[in-house]
């Protein structure tokens, strides 16, 4: 069977809004989805860790950047697994962007969302 070509129109088919991500934790994330894509990624094999300097990049950034896009926590892995329990990076990054008037989208599997 031949499909015909697609032709996509200039202006895009995307629909969604513009948006910036933070990846709290590197590496694979501990609910092991079997479903998951990060894993493909090299900065997403290996155990999961997290990137301690982040929050100080984002309070520079945060206070820095005119555009309040809505800033997506973690799409490649879950910002409250474990280690957040521990390290608190996902909710002290989210603190510092509600702060400075970034609305946030989390998705997680987690119960440490408080």
């Amino acid at each position: 069977m031949k499909l015909p070509l697609f032709n996509a129109p200039r202006a895009g088919l995307c629909t969604c809004l513009p948006k910036y991500n933070i990846n709290t934790y590197l590496g694979r994330c501990a609910h092991q989805c079997i479903y998951c894509y990060a894993v493909k990624f090299p900065s997403f094999v290996g155990p999961a860790s997290p990137r301690l300097k982040l929050l100080d990049q984002i309070e520079s950034m945060t206070r820095n950047t005119k555009l309040k896009h809505p800033v997506m926590m973690s799409d490649c892995t879950d910002p409250y697994q474990p280690l957040e329990r521990e390290y608190k990076i996902t909710r002290r990054c989210a603190e510092v962007l509600a702060k400075h008037g970034f609305p946030l989208l989390i998705v997680t599997k987690s119960n440490l969302v408080t």
